[in-house]
């Protein structure tokens, strides 16, 4: 009996044992760490001129490249990246002092068609989408788009001249703002996939500068003249927004949407002194202090909280970030960023 009672005990402490032991073992799954955040870099690219206007510049992170020798008037007017590849178009003047459309693709130069007797042409926006690269711009009298280099007149040379300023490409539709010079005003003109539709009404000058497109909405941004007056205008599927008022003759340049967010920018001509001018929805902030004769904003990008506007204040090229000026040159000769495109790349650890 006391043997009978032994084993039983001995195989209680056995069982406890291995129970404490397989117990012990098990350690519980450790959480994983949660992955690091993504962080970002912010490549800058510009567009315009230096040199008194007489060659054409890029820059990357405020690093210039000349696209043109200098020795004719020359400038880029805007610029766009897909992927590893930039984009700039605007003119040169060849040995006639013709102008003459540029394409500048990682700055090799390609002189874009132009309709047979054109002696005069340049190329004022790109786009890209895939494969396919959209450019407009104007010849002696007819607003033009090329689409990978062949060109389409958007208007009938033969009556009217006009201009193509801004194109946009949303899917299938491609929308291009510019004007039409009529019997007796200026129309500014909305043409979607080569449809026209005047925005301005019975205002004797109007310019559709801008055009953006989000979703089903299509905004335009430009000028036009109210009485004795030039307003800043924004048309929004083609009706008018009222924008608050400026004692002084405003110009509108460029456009950019972000969220619920619009912004313009363009200058106010206060007594004879262009003032560069940024616009969020509608309000109205100055970009420089007026100690300069002239200040004109010509483009604005949004990434993030940030917002860029390109232009010029004097003689000076100047990109501002949130208000903020960079100069892009030194002062010594007339300079200008006339557009910006902003990419946000992930860093890779």
């Amino acid at each position: 009996m006391k043997n009978l009672f032994l084993t039983v005990a001995a195989a209680i402490v056995f069982a406890s044992a291995t129970i404490f032991v397989a117990c012990k073992g098990k350690t519980p799954d450790k959480p994983t760490p949660p992955d690091p955040p993504k962080e970002y870099v912010y490549d800058i690219y510009a567009a315009g001129y230096d040199n008194n206007g007489k060659r054409a510049i890029f820059w990357q992170n405020g690093k210039p490249t000349a696209l043109t020798d200098g020795n004719r008037e020359a400038t880029a007017i805007s610029v766009y990246v897909a992927g590893n590849d930039v984009y700039v178009v605007g003119y040169e003047k060849d040995e006639k002092e013709h102008f003459v459309p540029m394409l500048w693709k990682n700055g090799k130069p390609t002189v874009l068609t132009v309709k047979d007797g054109s002696e005069n042409a340049a190329a004022r926006s790109v786009y890209v989408v895939g494969n396919d690269v959209y450019i407009v711009g104007w010849d002696d009298k007819s607003a033009i788009l090329w689409k990978n280099g062949e060109p389409t007149a958007l208007t009938d040379d033969k009556n009217n001249t006009a201009v193509a300023n801004s194109v946009f490409v949303d899917g299938a539709d491609v929308y291009v703002a510019g004007y039409v010079v009529g019997s007796d005003n200026n129309e500014a003109t909305l043409w979607k996939n080569g449809k026209p539709t005047l925005l301005s009404g019975n205002s004797p000058e109007a310019n559709a500068k801008a055009v953006y497109v989000v979703g089903s909405e299509v905004y335009v941004a430009g000028y036009q003249k109210e009485g004795d007056k030039v307003v800043p205008q924004l048309w929004k599927n083609g009706k008018a927004v009222t924008l608050k008022a400026s004692q002084y003759d405003t110009f509108v340049q460029s456009l950019f949407v972000a969220g619920s967010d619009v912004y313009m920018v363009g200058y106010e001509d206060v007594k004879g002194k262009p003032k560069a001018t940024l616009w969020k929805n509608g309000e109205p902030t100055s970009l420089t202090d007026g100690s300069s004769d002239m200040a004109i904003a010509f483009d604005v990008k949004v990434e993030g909280e940030d917002v860029y506007a390109a232009g010029f204040d004097g003689h000076k090229a100047i990109l501002w970030k949130n208000g903020k000026p960079t100069e892009y040159s030194d002062g010594e000769k007339n300079a200008c960023v006339n557009s910006v495109f902003i990419v946000k790349r992930e860093v890779t650890k």
